[in-house]
């Protein structure tokens, strides 16, 4: 997935100025996340726009009236996401912002929330600032977008997030800790005999609702399993 563009069947990414390139990380939030009775949507750095044009054709399926903000910090990579958007049918729907979201004060809350955050914490930085952007949390601590999170989101709102799994249980300790509840963890693995290394985490402001523990398995015998493309057979063009 490191070519200069990605082919989805709906629309095309490209990626040749974004720091951070399509992923099958960000490719499993946006087919993961809830989208019912979902109209106000929160891209948090966006990057290509991947999460955003993913959210928008899975919503466009069941509504035609919702609004997607997706902002970004680097402006190269917003000006990317722009022309992706432009390109694709649900233009009108995403609206790009350049800046940094910890400023960020729009007038109306969210009822969805979602962000593939840098998570690199104490390693070697890359070469590059914008990669260095794109994937040290020193661009965006935890805490702080923990905090941003609940200011923006609607009290019956989701915040949806892939994480890798060693950094999953402190950010979910810090995040109960601002007023969240776990409402979906799914530990994704990439065979059945492999540990998982990422998380997909459901978050929510409301308080008591029980927690759902869930597995993911990419592949089973060489074969992707009916779990994997039944998430993915809308947007890869091979499934």
């Amino acid at each position: 997935m490191s070519n200069d563009y990605f082919n989805f069947k709906r629309f095309t990414v490209h990626q040749s100025q974004a720091a951070m390139k399509v992923g099958t990380d960000g490719c499993l939030l946006g087919a993961w996340v809830p989208i019912d009775s979902v109209k106000r949507v929160l891209d948090i750095g966006t990057g290509t726009g991947l999460l955003s044009l993913m959210c928008s054709q899975r919503i466009s399926s069941i509504q035609s009236d919702f609004q997607i903000d997706a902002i970004e910090i680097e402006p190269s990579a917003a000006a990317q996401a722009e022309m992706n958007v432009a390109e694709s049918e649900w233009a009108s729907s995403i609206h790009i912002i350049q800046g940094d979201v910890l400023t960020f004060s729009p007038e109306l809350r969210y009822d969805l929330i979602v962000c593939n955050p840098p998570y690199f914490v104490d390693s070697l930085k890359c070469p590059g600032i914008k990669r260095n952007l794109a994937r040290h949390t020193e661009s965006l601590p935890f805490s702080q977008l923990i905090k941003k999170a609940h200011e923006l989101l609607n009290p019956s709102g989701s915040f949806c997030l892939v994480l890798p799994i060693d950094l999953s249980e402190d950010f979910i300790s810090q995040a109960k800790n601002q007023g969240f509840s776990l409402k979906q963890e799914v530990s994704v693995h990439t065979t059945e005999k492999k540990e998982a290394k990422r998380v997909l985490l459901n978050l929510s402001l409301q308080v008591g609702e029980a927690s759902k523990k869930e597995k993911l398995i990419i592949q089973t015998n060489g074969e992707y399993t009916d779990h994997y493309k039944s998430l993915l057979k809308d947007f890869y063009l091979k499934l």
